[in-house]
């Protein structure tokens, strides 16, 4: 996923203990899904008399991919890819996985392609084949109190909220030497920005995406919270990408073909504008 991996014993050691509040049941807070809850498969593009494609993907990960209220699985993810099957003649049928293991789907031919947000540079990925990148997300940087922030002192002087579900968790005190006492960790995005909302941290560390959507979400669009920067400064950006399973080549061509013929029959542009109020549409693949 985009900037997601297991965090590291760094980020281990620096976990701060909270107890946070619970998010609005219409809002996705990315925390796994109970062992109770029944795993639903989402059927799209279906035709009797065409193969289906087994897709996963971490269904916790607004706007990429979440649940509606009837339980299916929706989001940027599941309409391009859906795209994508559908020009290269494939019903779709995407069935929820918790990220951790989510690859090892792959090699025991449980399913067919990960579609989960997945950023070419995981560490996860050496066992699969990568697709062209379908979408560019970078980290961003969002504040309570945007005119007030001075971008500058942001790594050596802010109190910084984190999701241990992406790279930031790592990435900030290797690449930017925050201190760990600078840093409060929570389990998902959701739960890092209802921080800065509740004055417990100045700023906010993550997917530009994945923010943009909550930020503008009925939970914290009554906030002042703004991006205060266009990118991480000096930070990397994540190309997210489709995985395969390693070798086979034939399925990885049909799929960057059905990508490379949505963008130029119109098809991709329509879809991010479909999420164009979540969606920094700037970011799109080129």
């Amino acid at each position: 996923m985009a900037f997601k991996k297991t965090l590291t014993i760094l980020a281990t050691a620096i976990m701060l203990a909270a107890c946070a509040d619970d998010a609005p049941k219409n809002e996705q807070t990315h925390a796994a899904p109970v062992a109770s809850e029944p795993v639903a498969a989402s059927v799209v593009a279906q035709n009797a008399n065409l193969p289906t494609l087994r897709v996963v993907t971490d269904a916790t990960y607004p706007p990429f991919a979440s649940k509606d209220k009837n339980g299916q699985i929706e989001g940027l993810d599941v309409d391009l890819f859906t795209a994508v099957a559908r020009n290269q003649g494939y019903n779709v049928q995407f069935v929820p996985h918790d990220w951790e293991g989510i690859f090892k789907t792959l090699a025991n031919d449980t399913a067919d392609v990960v579609v989960s947000a997945v950023s070419e540079t995981d560490e996860s990925l050496a066992a699969a084949d990568l697709s062209d990148s379908y979408y560019h997300t970078p980290y961003r940087i969002a504040a309570l109190e945007p005119a007030k922030f001075d971008l500058k002192d942001w790594a050596t002087q802010a109190k910084i909220a984190i999701s241990n579900t992406e790279d930031s968790s790592v990435d900030l005190p290797e690449r930017y030497k925050v201190k760990k006492e600078q840093l409060v960790i929570r389990d998902s995005v959701f739960l890092a920005l209802q921080e800065v909302a509740k004055g417990n941290a100045q700023v906010v560390v993550a997917d530009s995406t994945v923010l943009q959507y909550y930020i503008a979400s009925p939970t914290f669009k009554d906030h002042n919270i703004k991006f205060v920067s266009q990118n991480l400064p000096a930070g990397r950006g994540s190309d997210i990408v489709y995985a395969v399973k390693k070798g086979n080549k034939d399925l990885l061509g049909k799929i960057n073909k059905g990508l490379a013929n949505i963008k130029a029959n119109g098809e991709y542009e329509k879809i991010l504008n479909k999420w164009n109020q979540s969606l920094p549409t700037a970011n799109a693949a080129k």
